[in-house]
């Protein structure tokens, strides 16, 4: 939106009142983009879907609770006995952002998603760093070939939209631009990449979950809380 963090510590009352006209303009002037990319992009005989139907996520059960934090750290604390006392937020974070890469964005995103590769590669490999140094004794070993996926850096800065680098030649006139540019980086398919993460995922989120359950998380709610 062209504002830059300092001008936005400056703004007044007014100001702020004026930035949801401003975000309205510029979300407006994003629209016009896509739609002529799309023209663009269908010229060349791909097809971008501007309106697709909105997801149905009727079974998505997603519900919250009301908890009294340091019950919960000092809960996690004990359940994860992670290296230093000071980690227990991260793997907490972490825990959250395994299960929303599993369980929440592929309903909204759709499981051929690119963005939805992206998040759940990324998420593998920050998530995956961060409880290698907190709790490493929960974690299961990966093999060489999986870490070739779970921890290319390589990966990681083409998912962290850091440029194509030396796979752009490979990607840019390929079917799937974004499944060419993973093979050329660590030789591995798109369809072996997704199987390597999603089982990482999965393994990692069943572990941590069975500690830090909402069953085993009921001492902590608060006492007027919304539960559910």
């Amino acid at each position: 939106m062209g504002i830059t963090l300092n001008e936005l510590q400056d703004f007044s009352s007014k100001d702020m009142e004026r930035l949801v006209e401003r975000s309205f303009a510029f979300s407006s002037e994003v629209g016009v983009y896509l739609g002529q990319l799309a023209t663009f992009l269908h010229q060349l005989g791909k097809h971008v879907e501007l309106q697709p139907e909105a997801p149905d996520i009727r079974d998505l059960r997603v519900s919250h609770n009301d908890f009294i934090g340091a019950n919960v750290y000092r809960l996690a604390l004990y359940s994860f006995r992670p290296n230093e006392a000071r980690f227990v937020g991260a793997v907490i974070m972490a825990l959250a952002h395994i299960n929303a890469a599993l369980y929440v964005l592929p309903r909204l995103l759709g499981v051929k998603s690119n963005l939805l590769l992206r998040f759940q590669l990324l998420t593998a490999y920050h998530a995956g760093k961060t409880l290698e140094a907190s709790i490493p004794q929960i974690l299961p070993p990966i093999s060489e070939a999986e870490r070739t996926v779970l921890r290319s850096r390589q990966v990681r800065n083409l998912c962290g939209h850091y440029g194509l680098r030396g796979a752009a030649q490979t990607a840019i006139a390929a079917e799937d631009p974004f499944g060419a540019a993973l093979q050329s980086l660590i030789s591995v398919s798109r369809s072996e990449v997704e199987a390597v993460v999603n089982q990482w995922l999965r393994t990692v989120s069943d572990l941590l979950t069975a500690r830090l359950s909402k069953s085993s998380l009921a001492p902590c709610r608060a006492w007027l809380g919304s539960h559910s």
